[in-house]
């Protein structure tokens, strides 16, 4: 661990295609520090995203004079290539590195929690260094959400309202776990569950996704469980003298409560009635 390196900080991502490891900085020319991490990797097929893993290895290097990062995509390629799959594992053949984990920043007494827990609180997500689109705008995580559970294998590809393609979001979102007779629980949580729609104000939830992400934090949770997504933390708009503050610990106005949608993420048909059979009438 470099004591130099800022981890706090969004930086630019990189992708370092040679096979000698990068040594100056693209964007100041800076020299660059190699750091371990851990770094939190996501794997996907073609659009689909599937696993994701918080690893160390020796792939990424930050700069110390601007906000860069550099993956040596080589070496993330062979360690990934190096690991033996397990069988309940959905490893997809495309890499990309989200972010790094500042394990400084984990709240005081909860430095020996597992790491799904401490995603919300130590995870520094990257800025991916992509042309961007004329036409595009970022997605205002700032506003009220009409919310939507997909309850599909599947990811949600499309906005239920407006059907432009939807985009996946971190969060952290506040999830409640609702149980009868022993009482609510709320958690912070960020993973690939929350999808956001950039053209309405439309939230779809993937429920497995949700699940998932649940069990890896707090373990195997049973065949019944009931949850709902009460609202995101807008970490965007939280000011640099708060920026060291857990999403639950917050002011309140930096959570945008989403209310429930009218209607569920895919309808059923309705199946034609049978006519029903004449009863005859009894002779007198």
């Amino acid at each position: 661990m470099n004591e130099n390196i800022d981890k706090s900080i969004t930086r630019k991502m990189f992708t370092h295609e040679a096979a000698n490891p990068p040594a100056v900085c693209p964007q100041c020319g800076a020299q660059l520090v190699q750091d371990f991490g851990p770094y939190l990797v996501a794997t996907r097929s073609d659009r689909r995203w599937m696993d994701e893993f918080v690893t160390n290895g020796p792939f990424g290097y930050l700069c110390p004079e601007c906000p860069t990062a550099v993956i040596h995509f080589p070496e993330l390629s062979n360690m990934f290539d190096g690991i033996p799959a397990q069988p309940d594992w959905e490893v997809g053949a495309e890499l990309t590195v989200l972010g790094v984990l500042d394990l400084d920043a984990a709240p005081p007494g909860k430095e020996n929690e597992p790491l799904e827990l401490l995603l919300p609180y130590v995870l520094t997500l990257f800025e991916l260094d992509e042309a961007p689109d004329s036409d595009s705008k970022p997605v205002d995580t700032s506003i009220e959400r009409t919310l939507y559970f997909a309850g599909e294998e599947r990811p949600p590809k499309k906005c239920p309202e407006c059907k432009r393609p939807l985009l996946l979001d971190y969060g952290p979102y506040l999830v409640r776990r609702i149980r009868r007779w022993r009482g609510d629980e709320e958690y912070a949580l960020a993973g690939p569950f929350g999808w956001l729609c950039p053209g309405c104000a439309t939230v779809v939830i993937h429920v497995p996704e949700l699940v998932e992400t649940m069990e890896d934090a707090l373990g195997d949770m049973g065949d019944k469980i009931n949850l709902t997504v009460l609202g995101r933390f807008n970490l965007e708009d939280v000011p640099p003298e708060l920026a060291h503050l857990p999403p639950d610990e917050l002011p309140p106005e930096f959570l945008v409560w989403y209310p429930h949608a009218s209607k569920p993420m895919k309808q059923r048909k309705k199946r034609p009635r049978k006519p029903k059979p004449k009863r005859r009438k009894r002779r007198k």
